[in-house]
């Protein structure tokens, strides 16, 4: 552990990263560690390519690429410290991801994303972010510059989006739990106008994974897939898109702050 840590207090002072980000790189670091079952100095390059080969059984080639890609990160470090002579991970290409596919989150997946919220601020906060973005489907940046000023001009029935110059509505169920995460706001005195303060893109993005593995989910869930999920339903010209979002708000709607 002792080159991991290392090699994160290198990041985190050179490249100045998030914390977010650091955990990721650990998280990635860590998981190839376990499963080589060896001093991570040792590593060559066939143990990279098995690696991949297992990693393929259950995670999409998105975050297969990522994994890689913090280990090609930390590997270049030891090169550069001169710990090892030359990195396992040189020269190993992975495929394109195919154009046009992206992987998606099934409805249960969703749901039990949604139970993993903490019954906190900031798991209120998490499930908010997720119900808005299905609610209006827009992307994590536009519901991320929600201001509370603007959502009190129509009482919290709508907002205007930056992006698109429009303003979007809000659902009729999704209003009463706006408000409910606006009390709980006030009552730990967050002064921001922006009604997501505090979270960013990159941020929101580690705590879906985080919720991800709370969830005991076998693969590595990312926004995205919310997304493309989201995506999917828009293109579909029928009935059961609109079911499938009119389902997904009622069932969110049952899930309130202070479920178990």
């Amino acid at each position: 552990m002792k080159l991991i840590e290392e090699f994160l207090l290198y990041k985190s002072e050179t490249k100045l990263l998030k914390k977010d980000s650091l955990e990721i790189y650990k998280s990635d670091i860590v998981d190839f560690k376990n499963y080589i079952g060896k001093e991570l100095e040792t590593v060559e390059k066939l143990n990279i390519m098995n690696y991949i080969e297992e990693l393929k059984k259950i995670y999409s080639l998105n975050s297969i690429k990522r994994k890689i890609n913090s280990l090609r990160n930390f590997y270049k470090y030891l090169v550069k410290k001169r710990v090892i002579d030359s990195s396992p991970v040189e020269n190993i290409v992975l495929e394109k991801t195919e154009e046009g596919v992206g992987e998606q989150l099934e409805e249960w997946e969703i749901n039990t994303i949604i139970q993993s919220c903490e019954n906190d601020y900031l798991g209120f906060r998490d499930r908010m972010m997720i119900q808005l973005i299905i609610d209006t489907k827009l992307s994590i940046n536009e519901i991320l510059k929600i201001k509370i000023s603007d959502l009190k001009l129509s009482d919290y029935e709508s907002f205007f989006n930056e992006e698109k110059t429009e303003r979007v509505e809000i659902s009729e169920e999704l209003i009463p739990v706006l408000k409910e995460f606006l009390n709980l706001r006030e009552e730990i005195e967050i002064q921001s106008d922006y009604l997501f303060y505090g979270l960013s893109r990159q941020n929101f993005r580690a705590r879906f994974m985080k919720l991800g593995k709370k969830a005991q989910l076998k693969k590595d869930i990312t926004p995205n897939m919310l997304i493309n999920k989201i995506k999917e339903n828009i293109k579909k010209e029928n009935s059961n898109s609109r079911e499938f979002y009119l389902e997904l708000r009622r069932k969110y709607m049952e899930i309130g702050i202070g479920d178990d």
